[in-house]
């Protein structure tokens, strides 16, 4: 058997070492930009947080970019149980367009984790004067349930 030489054996160590804290690339192909990855939501909700915002610090975005980047970075925050930092991005997004139907959702689920039951509803109900959707009727259905304002009793 030949002798390793040390500087071979130490280059692989330091290579094996290296991969981990070097970690992934957010972005690992030509064809995605940082936007794109935000706005399809095609990652790991902590990725996202950091995707979202660096696509966010870029300029040239229409409102729709910016209210569909606005409602990934909100909801990865919502999904990592950040509910103060979703909450003030779908607040962003509401005072830049008060009819966002996905920032009112988005703001009325944070509400309900928080337990503010009425105010979740409230936002549901907006939310779906806007635009029907499946995900702000649960929400409503929920609130007013554990406002004790709806029961489900029979439906199972």
């Amino acid at each position: 058997m030949a002798p390793v030489r040390l500087p071979v054996v130490s280059s692989v160590l330091f290579a094996l070492c290296a991969a981990p804290a070097a970690g992934f690339p957010l972005i690992d192909s030509s064809e995605e930009t940082h936007a794109s990855v935000c706005i399809g939501s095609s990652d790991t909700a902590e990725r996202l947080i950091e995707i979202c915002g660096i696509a966010l610090s870029g300029s040239g975005h229409t409102s729709e970019e910016l209210a569909r980047m606005e409602e990934s970075l909100g909801i990865a925050y919502y999904e990592t149980d950040r509910l103060e930092e979703a909450r003030a991005v779908f607040e962003a997004t509401l005072a830049r367009d008060p009819d966002e139907d996905r920032a009112i959702r988005g703001l009325g689920w944070v509400l309900h984790d928080k337990g503010d039951y009425a105010a979740a509803s409230d936002q549901f109900r907006r939310a779906l004067d806007i635009s029907a959707s499946a995900a702000a009727l649960a929400g409503l259905g929920l609130s007013l349930w554990a406002l004790e304002q709806i029961g489900f009793e029979g439906l199972m």
